[in-house]
């Protein structure tokens, strides 16, 4: 009889420790992760569902005039290309689980472009026309483009806008005569005879461009806020009066960043 009470209280011990046990501990991995999928993906056709009704009217107007090939509402050159696997697998991904292979490849991406932020080709665009970025995604920002410069006037006034302060610097840069009100198109021609004329120097405006372009679309990559082009200019300037070759400056972002920093300390991030 002992040996029987003996053995029930070590089972009700070892039932009890197993109660305590399960309340603290996660579900088994599987069944948890299992979860974590269910609520994400949930989560992701909610906003899917979200966007697709909060841009409706837009989609409808945009792939209208794609399918009626409208005049001068440019598209990509593969828009009406077969859609990817890749791209119907981003959909999924992203809770737009109903679209199918009937879309098409452009189609499939103003889908996800919903999602996406506006790109920095349409954004000097949209400023030109005083079009504000608030509330506009990757895909309704390229459709407010595409609508713009679907008109002549806008094409010419686009074509005419004042020159970058990039394109400003060239002339400082190479020691050239500005001309007055000078215009991009302006610009871009003298700098592209220039530039076919004197290999070096078009070796270092290359650079000197790609090399700001990077540093400010990716400023987190070291630990910086968005530099500003006078200040990438002055430490450009500054790494210019020391020895060797101008273009080896940009063979090290970390120097041209270090250099900013030390011109300007409140762009590093702490």
């Amino acid at each position: 009889m002992e040996i029987l009470i003996g053995i029930i209280v070590v089972a009700v011990f070892v039932w009890m420790i197993s109660l305590i046990g399960g309340n603290s501990s996660p579900p088994p991995g599987d069944a948890y992760a299992e979860t974590q999928r269910t609520k994400t993906n949930s989560r992701n056709a909610s906003r899917a569902d979200n966007l697709l009704r909060e841009h409706k009217s837009m989609i409808e107007e945009r792939w209208n005039l794609a399918n009626q090939e409208t005049e001068g509402y440019e598209l990509p050159r593969w828009y009406f290309d077969e859609v990817t696997d890749r791209q119907l697998d981003r959909l999924q991904r992203d809770g737009f689980a109903s679209q199918d292979s009937t879309i098409t490849k452009g189609q499939a991406s103003d889908i996800i472009g919903l999602g996406c932020p506006v790109e920095e080709k349409e954004k000097p665009i949209l400023k030109h026309f005083k079009i504000p970025l608030k509330g506009l995604n990757q895909t309704s920002a390229m459709h407010q483009v595409a609508l713009l410069l679907s008109k002549p006037e806008n094409i010419e006034s686009w074509k005419n806008r004042p020159a970058t302060a990039l394109q400003k610097y060239f002339f400082v840069l190479f020691g050239q005569q500005k001309p007055a009100k000078l215009t991009h198109a302006q610009a871009e021609e003298i700098i592209d005879e220039y530039m076919g004329e004197h290999d070096s120097d078009c070796d270092f405006w290359d650079s000197f461009e790609c090399t700001f372009d990077d540093l400010h679309d990716d400023p987190e990559l070291y630990d910086i806020r968005k530099p500003g082009f006078t200040l990438y200019c002055k430490a450009i300037e500054s790494l210019k009066n020391k020895e060797g070759s101008e273009c080896d400056i940009f063979e090290d972002y970390q120097t041209i960043v270090d250099k900013m920093i030390e011109i300007n300390p409140s762009i590093e991030k702490t």
